[in-house]
């Protein structure tokens, strides 16, 4: 699957999803760190970081506050844990 694609099926993942389910957001986090493996994106790089910021966006229309997280900072380091 090629970088867009799969970073399509992450967004729309998010706007069918409901984060109050820890399978959801469990889910979320293994699709953002296989995307991340297969397109070699470096946690804490440029392109990272626009492209999480772009996924909270996302996520904070429908579901900003989970038990894993309540801010970007929060939502940050669940995505990355299995990146670093």
């Amino acid at each position: 699957m090629d970088k867009k694609t799969e970073y399509e099926y992450i967004t729309d993942y998010i706007d069918e999803s409901f984060f109050d389910s820890e399978t959801c957001r469990d889910q979320l986090r293994c699709l953002w760190t296989a995307h991340c493996l297969h397109h070699d994106i470096d946690v804490d790089t440029g392109l990272y970081d626009y492209a999480l910021m772009e996924l909270w966006c996302r996520v904070a229309l429908s579901e900003e506050d989970t038990a894993d997280w309540g801010d970007y900072e929060s939502f940050d380091k669940f995505m990355g844990e299995y990146l670093v």
